[in-house]
């Protein structure tokens, strides 16, 4: 249980792995979430993510959910091409 839990991997702004335990000790399952590209550039909420969101917005002349569309397309493109 303990090596499972400690297996968990995660990787900032692709992926989270979790567990799931049932309550009587018999279910332990790993999972792994990709949130949808959008969730990950609205929830980009660190100083030198809104400063990207910033640039975005004066250099294109958009507003800031029209930023996070647009990291969001990024998100998605660099997905596309990952070959790891």
């Amino acid at each position: 249980e303990k090596n499972l839990i400690r297996s968990m991997q995660s990787e900032k702004h692709k992926y989270k792995e979790g567990v799931v335990t049932g309550q009587d000790g018999k279910l332990m399952q790993r999972f792994t979430v990709v949130p949808p590209a959008l969730y990950l550039a609205l929830g980009e909420t660190d100083g030198e993510a809104k400063e990207r969101r910033a640039a975005l917005m004066k250099a294109h002349s958009i507003s800031e959910l029209d930023a996070a569309l647009m990291k969001a397309k990024e998100i998605e493109q660099a997905r596309r091409d990952y070959q790891g």
